[in-house]
């Protein structure tokens, strides 16, 4: 258990920085094969396709770490459980934005199913599969932090 546990706490780390490497080193090859005259076709496509991965794995870990830009002009007037009940409120609302956005992220993946990449000819699905990852993992981080305020206003603890 504890090696899911692990593993679902770094998979934003591994995955993007899998996907940041890989496109490092596909527009590292095209520089240098620019220079030789041989510019391979693929390395753009890799390189585009591996930033939208980081992008949307990205987003998941920024709601992870709470990175992501917050308004705190409320919460400065409250304290104790009412700060942690205005943040379980906005927590929720992203939740729940996150899981209409992973609900029309999932109806959108067989309009991309014909269409195919011009260089790498792979099925689109697999660009769009990010946003349903993404959208996916970040509800889970954001469900995460509301039950973590519900348990804060139960104890009556400052978050």
């Amino acid at each position: 258990m504890k090696i899911l546990k692990y593993i679902f706490d770094n998979i934003e780390e591994w995955c993007s920085g899998f996907f940041f490497c890989l496109m490092s080193i596909a527009v590292a090859t095209q520089i240098i094969t620019r220079f030789t005259g041989t510019s391979f076709m693929y390395t753009e496509e890799i390189a585009r396709y591996s930033y939208i991965w980081v992008a949307f794995f990205c987003m998941s870990m920024a709601e992870k770490r709470r990175a992501h830009f917050n308004v705190i002009v409320f919460t400065i007037f409250l304290k104790g459980r009412g700060e942690a009940a205005l943040e379980f409120i906005a927590d929720l609302i992203c939740a729940f934005v996150f899981i209409y956005l992973f609900y029309w992220s999932i109806r959108f993946i067989p309009f991309n199913h014909v269409n195919l990449s011009p260089a790498m000819r792979i099925p689109l699905t697999c660009i769009s599969a990010s946003l349903t990852v993404g959208f996916f993992l970040s509800f889970i981080r954001r469900s995460y932090h509301a039950v973590g305020h519900v348990k804060q206003i139960a104890k009556g603890v400052s978050p």
